[in-house]
């Protein structure tokens, strides 16, 4: 019926349209046309579908986009296999370079980077599609020479409205002569998405990031630790002198030979043998990557460390896979995949086990891992070119097995897999040098498959049981006893199963010695749950990891210290005893609300807000008993009296204690709209907003 119906519309409106042509009237732009592909009224966009039965609905809106210039709208029936695309013809020049721009907003689209995207299609001027370049110097190599694929941009920043920037930069092969721009829905049900500000612009060639990766094949003698780390010096050495920027070592360096327990030789990080090797990396000035047994109070971590050229430690990695081995010793594994953005690219890190398994190095390609450091001290050397090829990442390892012994390497991995340096016998340090701004050419084409994984990586079906923190494809928070979790619940929409990268942000919640249970725990109940737990992903932050107790007595354990706390999207303050917040935690406060979306105070929080001068100019409130003190801080900050909270755009202030829930509730609508929010307020939390 629907198919029909759609025909006989799209057939009266062609015949309309004829009748205006003939009478030599303009057909003047329509702000909705439906499912009708008259290019004429969309900007010189066509609209297509695979078949028409799955043919969404396509609408202009004159007045839509973040610039109110245009968006072009699809909009899904009820129906998993809707899908449509607009498209339009880019002339271009083979060889040079294009960069390509649009922003986007997707509406009730369960997971965007599957659902939502564009395609660049590369042709010539015959509407035919062209062959990939072969980079010089494999001209003879044995094979076809494959199609170009069709190019993915990826996802980056997602504004306060909701519109995603999407963005690449491509060089259009020789033969190319146009290049056909498609945006996409598919796949989702009762979901919309509206484009605008589309862009395909000439663009200068990308600088040329060459890099040089080194591993050290070096087992030390177990005399102490401090003489395990001093044995590696040598090499780092050696390293440096043939001018690497990272130098990958083994696995649990202060640990090896020694015949302990793993908690008998853990240490703090930072603590001493981070303290060592940014020495070295200091004096040789380049990046060093290795594991070590980390102590945080009674637990112990298997932990990569990574050193920059400067000296410091720039982030650490905990071992998520353990073996069964350290399993029995009493090793705790961690949670979190963080990649980081260093001079030489982006780093990530896996150790040892962590290998056997293809998700972790997935979860760190993901987050945008150039570049995986693994210190392993056996496993496969198929599994490390597995990893490689997979993920088109550059892995380097460094292991502790003898090369006779036919097992793993101490080896760089392009992103075909294939060892194109490898140490030969023990002390050797095996260097390759690659460039990141090249993509990899295989005759087998599959394209860049680092950003077309993005876009067709399955969904990770998840259980409520699972961690999943900071995963991509995180899980429905914690089931209440005997209540079904946000994914499992039937109110209003089908629970999802995966959150968006691109949609998911983090919340970090500023912890310290006397705060007030519910200024935090109040506001981080909505994040999590917000979008059935696929919205933000919360964290707490302290002076240290250590346990702490809030201004009732109940004990609280921060996720991270200042020093090792991952990038906020959203900083939430809470009050209490404020007093406890020293100098670091104010300075870590400034920081990371100077880079983050939005900044929320809750209760007396306001008033740290206020001291540090962020609410200077602004509308403020706090809690009454605090609106007198909040005026002699901030003189120039107009105190509001009578609201639950007040929105300023990048600080919002809430009045006292659960008022910080609205304040919560507020960002919700912001981020993902009122719908989200409702949800969130009414169906999970019965809270109703004052």
């Amino acid at each position: 019926m629907r198919t029909s119906l759609r025909r006989f519309v799209v057939i009266a409106w062609a015949g309309l349209a004829c009748c205006l042509i003939a009478a030599g009237v303009m057909l003047a732009d329509s702000p909705k046309v439906g499912a009708i592909p008259a290019t004429e009224t969309i900007g010189g966009w066509e609209t297509a579908s695979p078949r028409d039965e799955i043919r969404p609905n396509f609408v202009f809106e004159p007045q839509g986009g973040p610039q109110r210039d245009g968006a072009l709208v699809i909009k899904a029936h009820d129906s998993v296999g809707d899908q449509g695309h607009f498209r339009k013809s880019f002339p271009v020049q083979g060889g040079k370079f294009y960069q390509f721009r649009a922003v986007r907003k997707a509406e009730h689209v369960e997971v965007p980077r599957r659902s939502v995207i564009a395609r660049i299609v590369w042709k010539d001027e015959q509407g035919t599609p062209v062959l990939a370049d072969v980079p010089a110097g494999r001209e003879h190599e044995g094979g076809s020479v494959p199609q170009a694929e069709p190019e993915h941009p990826l996802d980056g920043a997602t504004d306060a409205h909701g519109w995603t920037l999407v963005t690449g930069l491509y060089r259009a092969p020789s033969k190319a002569r146009q290049a056909i721009v498609e945006l996409h829905l598919q796949w989702a049900p009762l979901g919309q998405v509206s484009w605008s500000g589309i862009q395909l612009k000439e663009a200068a060639a990308p600088p040329s990031r060459k890099v040089r990766l080194a591993t050290v094949h070096y087992m030390p003698s177990g005399k102490s630790p401090r003489t395990n780390c001093e044995e590696c010096a040598p090499f780092i050495a050696d390293a440096a002198k043939q001018k690497a920027d990272l130098v990958v070592l083994g696995e649990t360096v202060p640990y090896v030979r020694l015949g302990k327990k793993p908690h008998e030789t853990a240490e703090p990080v930072p603590g001493p043998t981070t303290s060592y090797f940014g020495e070295v990396a200091q004096q040789h000035r380049v990046h060093i990557a290795l594991s070590l047994y980390e102590r945080e109070s009674s637990i112990v971590y298997n932990t990569a460390v990574l050193l920059g050229p400067d000296g410091k430690l720039i982030g650490k990695y905990r071992k998520v896979c353990l073996p069964q081995a350290e399993v029995e010793w009493g090793v705790t594994p961690g949670h979190e995949y963080p990649v980081f953005d260093t001079q030489i690219g982006k780093v990530g890190m896996m150790v040892c086990y962590d290998g056997f398994y293809p998700e972790v190095a997935r979860e760190l390609t993901n987050r945008g891992a150039e570049i995986i450091a693994w210190p392993v001290w056996g496993c496969s050397p198929l599994l490390a070119q597995a990893r490689a090829c997979e993920n088109h990442v550059y892995v380097v390892s460094s292991t502790y097995n003898d090369i006779k012994n036919n097992w793993m390497l101490s080896a760089v991995y392009d992103h075909s897999g294939k060892a194109i340096a490898k140490a030969e016998q023990w002390g050797d340090v095996a260097i390759a040098e690659v460039d990141l701004s090249q993509r990899h050419f295989w005759r087998n084409n599959m394209g860049d498959f680092r950003s077309m994984v993005q876009r067709h990586r399955p969904l990770w079906q998840d259980t409520p049981s699972e961690s999943g923190a900071g995963s991509s494809d995180s899980p429905a928070p914690k089931a209440r006893s005997n209540e079904k979790t946000p994914r499992e619940s039937t109110a209003n929409e089908p629970a999802k199963s995966e959150t968006a990268k691109s949609g998911m942000k983090t919340v970090a919640m500023l912890l310290f010695k006397g705060v007030e249970l519910m200024d935090f725990a109040g506001p981080a109940e909505v994040f999590i749950v917000a979008e059935r737990g696929r919205a933000f992903r919360v964290v707490t932050v302290a002076e240290s990891t250590s346990p702490l107790k809030t201004m009732g007595g109940v004990t609280v354990t921060p996720d991270y210290s200042f020093g090792n706390a991952p990038p906020a999207d959203i900083v939430v303050v809470p009050g209490g005893n404020t007093s406890a917040l020293d100098q670091a935690a104010r300075d870590w406060l400034k920081g990371a609300s100077g880079k983050a979306e939005i900044t929320m105070s809750v209760c007396y929080g306001a008033l740290v807000l206020a001291d540090l001068g962020l609410l200077n100019g602004i509308d403020a409130t706090t809690h009454h008993w605090a609106l007198d003190e909040l005026k002699q801080i901030a003189p120039t900050c107009n105190v509001v009296t009578d609201k639950r909270f007040v929105d300023s755009g990048r600080i919002i202030t809430t009045a006292g204690v659960t008022a910080g829930i609205d304040g919560a509730l507020r960002i919700v609508e912001r981020t993902h709209g009122p719908a989200a929010a409702k949800w969130t307020a009414q169906e999970w939390m019965e809270h109703h907003q004052r």
